[in-house]
């Protein structure tokens, strides 16, 4: 087994970047002279990043059918909506949590 075969790009590059926003962030800090450079790079890159993500969501809209829906069945729309609604109901949960602890 390869090691692309288990990983898709996208994830190391999200590692990658992960890891360099990190740094960054730890080494630029507001005294540092380079402070406004920096988060003027991270703005222009989440602007970059937020336009990428419409162009892949719309080309990924535009491959959609509703026949593909119909074919699925009603099982993965009932696992991703009870999916989702664990994560929205544990987000919620610990943003409770860490609001009580800190007063």
């Amino acid at each position: 087994t390869k090691l692309k075969d288990i990983f898709p790009y996208f994830v190391i590059g999200f590692i990658l970047f992960g890891c360099i926003r990190t740094a960054g962030d730890y080494f630029f800090t507001v005294n540092n002279i380079n402070y406004d450079l920096w988060k003027n790079f991270v703005t222009i890159l989440k602007e970059i990043a937020e336009l990428l993500l419409i162009i892949s969501m719309t080309a990924v809209g535009f491959n959609t059918t509703l026949k593909k829906f119909k074919d699925l069945g009603i099982k993965p729309f009932i696992i991703g909506l009870l999916s989702a609604s664990t994560v929205g109901i544990t987000s919620i949960i610990i943003i409770y949590i860490i609001n009580y602890i800190n007063i």
